[in-house]
């Protein structure tokens, strides 16, 4: 799966950081999502983000 292949890739670059918040992490996902697919992809998961932090 591509998605277990980036967070491997992540994991052996050192570009994880155990102490990050999801929200931070989440905005790095969101950027490059924006480089490689279209806006109606990463739209609807910013989408997603905004109804879960105006939700606590």
């Amino acid at each position: 799966m591509k998605c277990h292949a980036k967070v491997d890739e992540w994991l052996d670059d050192g570009i994880y950081d155990g102490g990050k918040r999801v929200s931070d992490m989440f905005d790095r996902w969101i950027e490059e999502l924006k480089l490689t697919t279209g806006r109606s992809h990463w739209d609807q998961y910013e989408g997603y983000m905004d109804g879960i932090t105006l939700s606590q």
